[in-house]
């Protein structure tokens, strides 16, 4: 199911599913899908626009966030087993995929995920991200300018 995603992508994975770890939850949610695309992509995150760049960037680098996971043994145990994803996880990925195969990009990066997190309404991320002013269409565009596919607007 991943062959398509970039290591930025893997990588925003990798640190949702040790977010999941240190919250001691037993799915990887939407919520923790952000917040691994914040570690692992900032110049993603910065594809929101200013405003809501700034309230959901994270405030810890994906390098201290590694190191820390490296250190933290009790974490490193819990991350050995396997964490599912979440329903609304899955329909984000299924979503992250869609807008890929839309937008014509042969991979998947940590920037179609978000456009993921945008195309489901139904999710607690998708109602922070719009009630910061993010719109779907306004992301869209961004990801085509950034991968020089059209203008910015």
């Amino acid at each position: 199911m991943f062959e398509r995603f970039t290591e930025e992508a893997r990588r925003s994975l990798f640190f949702a599913r040790y977010k999941t770890t240190e919250r001691n939850g037993l799915a990887i949610s939407d919520e923790d899908l952000l917040h691994g695309i914040s570690l692992a992509s900032p110049a993603a995150i910065e594809l929101l626009g200013d405003s809501a760049a700034a309230a959901f960037r994270s405030a810890e680098s994906g390098e201290h966030y590694w190191t820390r996971i490296q250190h933290d043994r009790e974490v490193s145990v819990r991350g050995q087993k396997e964490i599912p994803f979440s329903q609304d996880a899955k329909c984000v990925l299924q979503f992250a995929t869609s807008e890929a195969d839309l937008l014509l990009h042969e991979d998947i990066g940590a920037e179609h995920l978000l456009l993921g997190l945008l195309r489901d309404e139904t999710t607690n991320t998708c109602r922070r991200l719009k009630e910061a002013g993010v719109r779907l269409s306004d992301v869209r565009l961004r990801v085509k300018a950034w991968r020089g596919d059209a203008p910015a607007i």
